[in-house]
């Protein structure tokens, strides 16, 4: 990551376990004026490792940056809690640095893989239903795609509080990290889309990946 960094970097922070996993094994390297911004809401309770505000602190003790959190829950049980919640001051703070956005890292997710799917409710499991009929096979901060790295638009879209794919796509440099046979499709998914520019990987995987 420390290659990759650059002084005056706003750096963009989704969620995922390969992505604490890399950010655990990050030495302390202070950088001048890098900014950190959590891209998606919380998602999971607050003491999942993985929660994406906790990531965004880590990564900005270990460059000595500031942080700008997103204080809000990443999936909203009513869109009129979303359209409350966007109202926020602090919501709308980091909202607004989304297109000031340099350089993110996310995790990249596959659909049947993904944690959230397994919680045990009647919501979460008719939007899971929604992206299996709409062909949906991957997703970057909640945010699926098909195969060929299309969007994939559904009903939860409306509760998502996060980062686009269209946001995404703007952003100069976005390095995905993830791994593993589960996830080639989705992978391959976010290339195709161009979500990604640079991909960390394993070898394994990244032979899957090749024509």
């Amino acid at each position: 990551m420390h290659r990759t960094l650059q002084p005056g970097d706003i750096i963009g922070i989704t969620w995922g376990t390969t992505l604490q996993a890399m950010i655990q094994q990050l030495q302390a390297l202070p950088i001048p004026r890098v900014h950190v911004v959590q891209t998606l809401g919380g998602i999971g309770p607050p003491e999942a490792e993985a929660y994406a505000a906790d990531l965004s602190r880590r990564l900005a003790q270990l460059l000595q940056a500031s942080v700008t959190l997103l204080p809000a829950p990443g999936i909203v049980q009513r869109p009129e809690a979303k359209e409350i919640l966007l109202s926020d001051r602090y919501v709308q703070a980091a909202l607004a640095l989304f297109p000031k956005l340099t350089i993110a890292y996310t995790g990249i997710g596959a659909l049947t893989t993904n944690p959230i799917f397994y919680q045990k409710d009647e919501q979460l499991a008719q939007f899971y239903q929604e992206l299996v009929q709409a062909g949906a096979v991957g997703d970057i901060a909640m945010r699926f795609y098909d195969a060929q790295g299309r969007p994939v638009h559904t009903s939860l879209d409306r509760h998502l509080i996060g980062i686009t794919l269209e946001e995404l796509k703007r952003i100069p440099r976005v390095v995905g990290i993830a791994g593993g046979t589960a996830k080639v499709e989705a992978i391959r998914g976010a290339l195709r889309g161009g979500y990604v520019k640079v991909l960390i990987t394993d070898h394994e995987t990244a032979q899957q990946l090749l024509p």
